[in-house]
């Protein structure tokens, strides 16, 4: 087991792009939060992975995991699902390709192929244990599975092709660590992560990231 590395912050560009674009300020809070626990449970997941001898890269696992719902700021145009326009947000804020790829993913992808790396795997499956608060992976694909099957955001057949792909993942992760799927269910916010939502809650200005400029998670 080698020795685990501390998570990087997110950039303050990244905070700033989850500030604005939101048309409520219920629909910024809810995903801000969402995303906030996400990236919470994707770097736990990826510095036990690195210690456990995986090649993993945290400064995209953090980044891509905050950033992966940014493009429900325009989810309500016509015909535009968030992941596309998500690719489209940080393209033109010159995020890089690893980043950019990892928020194109869709929500549910129907081959494990799009998954063709760890840092994408991670945040995948991170964001199918949280909703508001991190959840078992059955509750989570059952929630969603209640209310996009009706809306006829996705299928029956496209969901279950999804949850064997999710579990999948599930079992490939956990496989490579001494802690199971349900161990995260109680994972405690790191300290960083409460800076980070009171700069990102609050609008607050630059100068704000000096507090916590150099500051690391343990």
């Amino acid at each position: 087991m080698l020795k685990k590395e501390k998570t990087p912050l997110p950039s303050l560009k990244s905070l700033k792009i989850m500030q604005g674009g939101f048309s409520e300020k219920k629909e910024r809070a809810e995903v801000l939060n969402h995303s906030l626990i996400v990236r919470r449970v994707a770097t736990h997941l990826a510095r036990e992975l690195k210690a456990a001898g995986e090649d993993i890269d945290l400064r995209i696992v953090s980044e891509a995991a905050l950033l992966h719902d940014v493009g429900k700021q325009k989810e309500g145009k016509k015909d535009v699902s968030h992941p596309k326009e998500g690719v489209r947000i940080l393209k033109d804020a010159g995020f890089s390709k690893e980043i950019i790829e990892i928020v194109g993913i869709p929500h549910f992808p129907q081959k494990k192929e799009e998954l063709d790396n760890w840092e994408k795997r991670i945040v995948f499956y991170a964001d199918l244990r949280v909703g508001q608060n991190i959840v078992s992976l059955d509750d989570r694909l059952k929630d969603i599975a209640k209310r996009w099957i009706p809306e006829k955001k996705i299928t029956q057949k496209e969901m279950d092709k999804a949850k064997e792909i999710a579990k999948d993942v599930e079992q490939e992760i956990f496989s490579k660590l001494d802690i199971e799927p349900d161990d995260i269910l109680d994972l405690s916010m790191p300290r960083a992560e409460r800076y980070l939502r009171a700069i990102a809650e609050r609008n607050l200005e630059d100068r704000a990231i000096k507090f916590f400029k150099g500051f690391r998670e343990k």
